[in-house]
């Protein structure tokens, strides 16, 4: 055990040695300089100490267990040493107390692969994005558990609790750090200065450790450092800048931070503590550990689930190994030219109007030789439509391929908040505004919320909160909710503009920029001078408005769900206001078309019942860009989710007026498309008869080689089988096949079809001549593939042709662009077939590797556990 906890602290002694390497790389204000290793002088700190340029220095106890079960927590820190000296908290606060004497800053950790207690009062609060137990630790009065424990932890160690406090600002608990993990940075670290990482290279930084410690050198500064690096790696040379010295990336990323009172409701204002999103942490965490050099994952959630706050905490949690933080639009050509010297995580917000620049960037970097570990997480509401199509670049196959490869999972919705989670946040919100609640109050906000939003998303627990918090009665629905605090804003605005002038341009600068997803300065400036908008209409770009600045105004008001509904009730104001907010609409579309019909894609999608979503429609210039325009409307059929909507008939007759003053074919073709989806609509309605005959209209308007009349025989196919006519499917299916300009995509959809009609008939020969065709066509998706590969391998199953249905799960596992998740899938379905070949020990391979993976359909991980237990125990299955 010894040995093992020796390893274990020369292991984290040398990532201390590479960071310090790291440092100098960046560029660091106050870099390490030296790495101490058993020093005298700090105590049971002294396992692994960091010495900065300037105070706080990093003192280190590091904890190894064999056998990890015991988890950290109050017992685990105060039980007294086994010769009966103090206890672990005990000698690290006598530690603290020496260091800080002369009152010096000082940083403390715990490092350990014990996990957390997470049913223990107070270790239970550690935040993740500090790993430290502040401010969490100090809730909660002197009889709550959390009281109690304080005061057991003070008696225990000899402090005053207030001292306790002070310790538990600095005391980082970093448990749960196993040593793949700590390999796993390490490595990420090694190859970001240009250092080889493997396990062995690894191995070979603590092994150096350990010989310097034998040796008696317990201060090792940079130049031992460097000496080491020389001596075990003489081929290797550091990345450095052109003066010799090392560079840090030029790329600059945001980690916002909003804490004022009257920002509650922004993501970046973390003085709402975190509540919940434990295992999505994990989960993001895992993308980050992940093996390959350059990856991507996209998280989709509707507006107010809490995928920006979510990506924040991620980077601001991450921030010491990683350079961490938000894109911004003048930074993209920077990522796509990243030379990167240490590991980098890029998150991509409103990614659907940066479509045509991300599939660029993510294309690029796929094909790069990376130095360092490069991470794109992707934000959007949604995952479809025709941004998404551009991102995966669908129309050129064999890049798509490349940028699939890089795809770390299939995509990610984010979900709304459990019962629990939503009473703490309510408990948070009221706290920071000041108010005291019951429990009955908290029940109360939560059946609110619940009201206003069955999703349960955490931006309206908090919209619910403030709306209770009010002096007024709570509102009647979300919207009065919002409205609410939008006439709360506005009269803080009306208070503080110093004329009615300002306040006027304060609203036309909101709304402008709320319409384009946020604006910069610079962007601003070029407005004003090359679009000219109407005198008057917008200040200058050197104006302000205490306390509100010009560049508050440009990001917009946020978050998004409130600045839609904003722009559309002030196109509901009469007069001036009504006639300022058009005239900042059509400029909006002028200044930056792609912003724009995102602006009014999440509008649609948030508050598709608002009367005014026509007048955002309208603002496009339907006379200058018909084709825009149109394209732009149709876009929202789907958003519109029923088909008796009112904004659809203004959507189809503004269509026929286009089509009638520009007779083009690109008008006619999205006029099909959009009968192609008022039919979807009607379909997921269940009225399937209807549904047939509208995709019998709208086929009736096609030419010959529209890609969407292969779309709409597919989709009638689909209706037909409902209806029992499989003939008539058969015969739509068949369309598709045999058009030699329909596209390799949507004859994979048919081919895949109709081979599910001939599977329910029992035609298995045909069903494995569609699928086989499927895999024959060059450019398909991975989607097309895998449904092609695992239904003929079930085939081939049926037929007893078992070598063949197990060389097609095999193509599955070894093609890159599948995702794990399909893979896994795949596996179980060949562990099944084994089990059922008496091949117990084979399946058990294929369930394990199913349960060890982070990344698993929902229901497979449980039922290879099942299966192994009955494979392993004899116990019965139950049905799937």
């Amino acid at each position: 055990m010894r040995i093992a906890g020796d390893k274990y602290q020369w292991l984290h002694a040398w990532e201390a040695c590479v960071a310090a390497l790291t440092d100098r790389a960046d560029g660091s204000e106050n870099p390490v300089t030296a790495v101490g290793v058993e020093v005298a002088g700090a105590g049971n700190l002294d396992d692994v100490v960091r010495r900065r340029r300037e105070p706080p220095h990093s003192y280190s106890q590091i904890k190894y267990a064999v056998d990890a079960r015991t988890s950290v927590g109050t017992d685990y820190l105060l039980e007294p040493s086994s010769s009966g000296g103090p206890s672990v908290l005990g000698k690290i606060a006598e530690a603290w107390r020496r260091l800080t004497a002369d009152g010096a800053p000082v940083e403390l950790a715990l490092i350990t692969n014990r996990s957390l207690d997470s049913s223990d009062p107070l270790v239970s609060r550690c935040d993740a994005r500090t790993m430290l137990l502040m401010p969490g630790a100090s809730e909660g009065g002197p009889k709550s558990a959390q009281g109690m424990a304080r005061r057991r932890w003070a008696e225990a160690t000899g402090l005053a609790e207030a001292e306790l406090l002070e310790l538990l600002k600095v005391l980082r608990f970093d448990a749960g750090y196993p040593v793949p993990r700590l390999h796993a940075a390490l490595a990420a670290q090694m190859r970001a200065i240009g250092l080889p990482a493997e396990d062995k290279d690894i191995e070979a930084g603590a092994n150096w450790i350990a010989c310097q410690v034998q040796a008696g050198y317990t201060e090792l500064d940079l130049t031992a450092i460097d000496q080491a690096v020389a001596d075990l790696w003489p081929q290797s040379r550091l990345t450095l800048r052109n003066d010799g010295r090392a560079s840090r990336s030029p790329l600059r990323l945001d980690l916002p931070e909003l804490d004022s009172v009257d920002s509650l409701l922004a993501f970046a204002n973390t003085a709402i503590t975190r509540v919940g999103r434990d295992r999505e942490l994990l989960e993001l965490r895992s993308f980050l550990e992940s093996e390959s050099a350059f990856s991507w994952w996209l998280w989709t959630g509707p507006a107010g689930a809490g995928k920006s706050r979510l990506a924040l905490e991620l980077c601001r949690a991450v921030s010491a190994n990683w350079h961490a933080g938000f894109l911004r639009e003048d930074q993209e050509s920077a990522l796509e030219n990243i030379r990167p010297t240490r590991p980098t995580l890029v998150v991509v917000d409103y990614a659907a109007e940066r479509s045509e620049w991300l599939s660029d960037a993510l294309f690029r970097l796929s094909r790069r030789a990376l130095s360092a570990p490069v991470r794109v997480l992707i934000l959007e509401r949604r995952a479809d439509g025709p941004w998404w199509s551009r991102v995966q670049r669908t129309h050129r196959m064999e890049e798509s391929f490349q940028i699939q490869s890089c795809n770390y999972a299939l995509q990610r919705e984010l979900g709304g908040l459990s019962r629990p989670e939503i009473r703490n946040l309510v408990k948070v919100v009221a706290e920071r505004a000041g108010a005291t609640l019951s429990s009955t109050n908290v029940e109360d906000i939560a059946d609110h919320l619940e009201k206003i939003d069955p999703a349960r998303r955490p931006l309206f627990v908090l919209v619910a909160t403030m709306d209770w918090l009010d002096e007024k009665d709570v509102s009647t629905d979300r919207d009065a909710a919002l409205r609410r605090l939008i006439a709360r804003a506005e009269g803080q605005t009306a208070q503080t503009a110093a004329n009615s002038v300002n306040a006027l341009h304060v609203r036309n600068v909101r709304t402008l920029a709320t319409a384009l997803g946020g604006i910069t300065a610079n962007a601003y400036a070029q407005l004003m001078h090359t679009l000219h908008p109407p005198v008057g209409l917008l200040p200058e770009v050197y104006s302000n408005f205490h306390p509100v600045s010009l560049d508050d105004l440009l990001n917009g008001l946020r978050p998004d769900i409130l600045g839609e509904l904003y722009v559309l009730d002030r196109l509901a104001t009469t007069g001036v206001e009504q006639f300022a907010s058009g005239a900042l609409l059509r400029l909006a579309w002028r200044a930056d078309e792609e912003a724009y019909r995102a602006f009014v894609e999440r509008a649609a999608g948030d508050h598709k019942d608002h009367p005014q979503l026509i007048d955002l429609l309208d603002a496009g210039d339907w006379t200058a860009s018909p084709v825009s325009c149109a394209r732009m409307a149709v876009n929202i059929i789907p958003l519109l989710q029923r088909s008796e909507h009112p904004t659809l008939d203004w959507i189809f007759s503004r269509l026929d007026s286009a089509r009638q003053s520009n007779p083009v074919q690109a008008l006619e073709e999205i006029s099909a498309t959009a009968r192609f989806r008022l039919a979807n609509l009607v379909l997921n309605e269940g009225s399937t008869d209807r549904a047939n005959m509208l995709y019998t209209d709208a086929l009736a308007a096609c030419k010959p080689g529209w890609e969407v009349r292969f779309n709409i025989l597919n989709n009638r196919g689909i209706t037909w089988l409902k209806l029992d006519d499989r003939r008539s499917a058969m015969a739509d299916f068949a369309a598709v096949i045999e058009t030699a300009s329909a596209t390799a995509e949507v004859r994979a959809c048919a081919l895949n079809n109709r081979a599910d009609v001939f599977d329910a008939e029992g035609d298995i020969d045909s069903a494995i001549a569609d699928r086989t065709a499927v895999l024959d066509l060059a450019e398909t998706t991975y989607n097309r593939r895998f449904i092609a590969l695992v239904r003929r391998a079930r085939a081939w199953w049926k037929q007893g042709n078992q070598g063949r249905a197990y060389e097609d799960i095999i193509s599955i596992l070894a093609m890159d662009d599948i995702a794990t998740e399909q893979k896994m899938a795949a596996r179980l379905q060949r562990a099944e077939w084994l089990a059922e070949a008496g091949a117990d020990s084979d399946a058990i391979i294929d369930l394990k590797i199913i349960i060890a993976s982070r990344r698993n359909f929902d229901g497979v991980e449980a039922r290879s556990r099942q299966l192994v237990t009955h494979l392993q125990t004899g116990d019965p299955l139950t049905d799937r």
